[in-house]
């Protein structure tokens, strides 16, 4: 899809014969339609910026997806992933390593797994996407907006500060929301890693979602909330910010990730199990099976 026509001609085709894809688009339509409503009914444009999310739609929905398979940077970050977690739990016991030069504390492996694309798993991970972006968008907003969010401001600034939130917001999720579909190439590919100390195993993937929790899911909401408290909102005022953000950056956000599903993951993750085969990352039939053939070392 290097053209503008083979875009039109490619997402045409999926439109008219596949299902999920039209889900996706009416559910676009729906959340859009519901914000101008939103606006509209209750006169928002003078205590939020209405269309500062609005201006990020087409970049964000539409170039979000492409520039994670940009270069191969999903799965180079997949692989930088993969090192990163190794050397984190390497033999860190010296003296033991020294009476024992064979002892394997650990083991990096990976489960076999069919993993099919439903709405419901790609909305998950669209939500991911979805908090990064609200997190910064609402950084950047009281930032620019006044602090008493009845001041009246002329159009002309009011469209500056709008356009500035925007961009900023597009550059800050174009910047960390990257991190995201490498995480979800480690999960389909059933990575996991063995611990004999602990005698326990864990997802590599769930690993990092861990580390980023602050700015992912429920630690994102709990955010946006703490800094309009902090910029003096009521709560009230708050309330209508999440509402009146979630209707236009969630919609980007599941676009972004159901075409990166469609139309990158497959061959994306076929790369990583290839690179991870030169790893010496074993795949295995199921986990009891790894657990069979890893324990005893």
């Amino acid at each position: 899809m290097s053209s503008p026509k083979d875009v039109v001609r490619t997402h045409g085709l999926a439109f008219s014969t596949d299902k999920m894809y039209r889900t996706v688009v009416y559910v676009n339509i729906g959340f859009l339609v519901a914000i101008f409503a939103m606006n509209y009914l209750l006169d928002l444009p003078r205590a939020l910026e209405p269309f500062a999310a609005l201006l990020i739609y087409p970049p964000l929905a539409i170039g979000q997806w492409r520039f994670w398979k940009w270069r191969g940077l999903d799965v180079g970050t997949a692989m930088t992933f993969v090192k990163v977690h190794r050397r984190a739990y390497k033999d860190s016991d010296h003296l033991e390593r020294l009476e024992k030069p064979d002892v394997v504390r650990g083991e990096h492996f990976r489960v076999a797994l069919i993993s099919r694309m439903t709405l419901g798993r790609v909305a998950g991970r669209a939500f991911y996407v979805y908090t990064i972006a609200l997190t910064l968008g609402v950084i950047f907003s009281t930032l620019f907006l006044p602090i008493s969010m009845g001041a009246q401001v002329s159009r002309a600034e009011f469209a500056l500060r709008s356009t500035s939130v925007a961009f900023l917001t597009l550059m800050g999720a174009f910047t960390v929301a990257w991190i995201l579909p490498p995480m979800w190439l480690l999960e389909d590919a059933g990575v996991r890693y063995f611990s004999r100390k602990a005698q326990s195993v864990e997802s590599v993937a769930r690993w990092y979602l861990v580390q980023l929790g602050p700015i992912i899911g429920m630690g994102a909401i709990g955010t946006f909330f703490l800094i309009y408290w902090v910029a003096g909102f009521t709560l009230l005022e708050a309330i209508l910010g999440l509402v009146q953000l979630s209707l236009s950056l969630y919609p980007a956000s599941l676009t972004a990730t159901f075409l990166y599903c469609k139309f990158r993951e497959s061959p994306a993750l076929e790369a990583v199990r290839q690179r991870l085969d030169k790893e010496n990352v074993h795949e295995y039939g199921s986990l009891l099976t790894a657990l069979y053939k890893i324990a005893p070392k």
